[in-house]
C-alpha cells in the first residue's frame, strides 16, 4: 500500500503525505475504536486515488465540479 502510494501519489504533499497525515489523525481519533489498523491504512490511503493516473476519471471531476442543485 504504502509503496503504491510513494510511487503513483503525485505530486507527494497532496498525495502520499497526505495519506500519511490522514491514516495519523485516524488512528489518533479512533482511540479505542475496534477498527483494524489495516482497515485504517487502506481508507486513509486510497481515499483519493481516483485524483493520480491511471485511476483518474475526467468524467467524475466533470461531474464533481458542478454545482449542485
Amino acid at each position: 500500500m504504502r509503496h503504491l502510494a510513494v510511487s503513483s501519489f503525485k505530486p507527494p504533499d497532496w498525495g502520499y503525505s497526505h495519506a500519511v497525515r490522514d491514516h495519523a489523525c485516524a488512528l489518533a481519533a479512533a482511540d479505542h475504536a475496534a477498527i483494524h489498523d489495516n482497515v485504517m491504512l487502506a481508507a486513509a490511503y486510497l481515499h483519493d486515488i481516483h485524483g493520480f493516473a491511471p485511476w483518474v476519471k475526467p468524467k467524475a471531476i466533470i461531474r464533481m465540479s458542478t454545482p449542485m442543485r
